[in-house]
């Protein structure tokens, strides 16, 4: 643990950067046609998710996210790799 107002702490470059990994019973295809299909998210998690504009997840896409405990945020959708990942930030 890191104290605030500790001279010698180092802070991350990117602290809004989260990563998971996860073994799962599936091709790569389906898992993927789950994570981008957002506005179905809240049917196996918490987050309330509402796209923002009409057609697929492409760069570019906004996302409203809430999630428990969180200020509801805009994620903006910078990257996308077909049937692999995506990445979003904050708008």
């Amino acid at each position: 643990m890191t104290r605030r107002n500790d001279p010698h702490a180092k802070r991350a470059s990117n602290p809004a950067h989260i990563s998971a990994t996860f073994d799962v019973q599936a091709s790569a295809d389906r898992v993927f046609a789950v994570l981008h299909d957002v506005e179905r998210w809240p049917e196996w998690t918490m987050t309330a998710v509402k796209k923002m504009d009409d057609g697929p997840l492409v760069v570019g896409s906004k996302v409203r996210v809430r999630q428990p405990k969180l200020l509801p945020a805009v994620w903006l959708v910078t990257e996308l790799d077909e049937n692999r990942a995506f990445t979003a930030g904050f708008n």
